[in-house]
């Protein structure tokens, strides 16, 4: 029997190697791994970058939401920082690549959302970044921070400094 680790990373690679597309063009594979404490793209994902960098440009109207996501070892604020790089990093890859700056927006959800929960294997999936598509009115929605986040806090302690009492 397959574990659910080796089903999802075999589609993925299965996606991303055949750049699979929906009827609409969108890549099928929005998912990009990293090595463990990096932020480096690695070059087997730049075909990927290319595919969904073609798609951008062809669909001006939609807009990409890059989330970059980490193992939970380490810090919140280490996890936080290095999924934000990582989302940085695909953002700047799918600039390069030919997408406009303002069609793509990155965010960090740290160690918040992981897809597997167990086994030997999960570290690994969970370093990577997903590339996402909606509209304007679905980005908005979907940039509410997540516990936790350096947005968050900014949004619970406003802009009013701290009292000392």
């Amino acid at each position: 029997m397959k574990s659910r680790y080796t089903e999802i990373m075999s589609g993925e690679e299965t996606l991303r190697h055949s750049l699979a597309s929906a009827p609409d063009r969108r890549p099928l594979a929005r998912r990009v791994f990293f090595k463990p404490d990096s932020h480096e793209l690695q070059a087997e994902f730049l075909p990927l970058i290319q595919a969904h960098a073609d798609y951008l440009r062809e669909n001006p109207e939609r807009f990409a939401l890059v989330s970059g996501h980490t193992w939970g070892t380490g810090s919140q604020r280490y996890c936080w920082l290095i999924g934000e790089r990582r989302s940085r990093a695909v953002a700047r890859a799918l600039i390069r690549a030919g997408a406009r700056a303002s069609q793509i927006t990155g965010h960090s959800k740290g160690s918040a959302t992981p897809v597997l929960d167990e086994g030997s294997k999960a570290p690994l999936y969970r370093r990577r970044a997903n590339i996402e598509y909606c509209s304007a009115d679905e980005l908005a929605a979907k940039l509410i921070p997540a516990p936790g986040a350096p947005a968050w806090w900014k949004a619970v302690l406003g802009s009013a400094p701290l009292k000392t009492a």
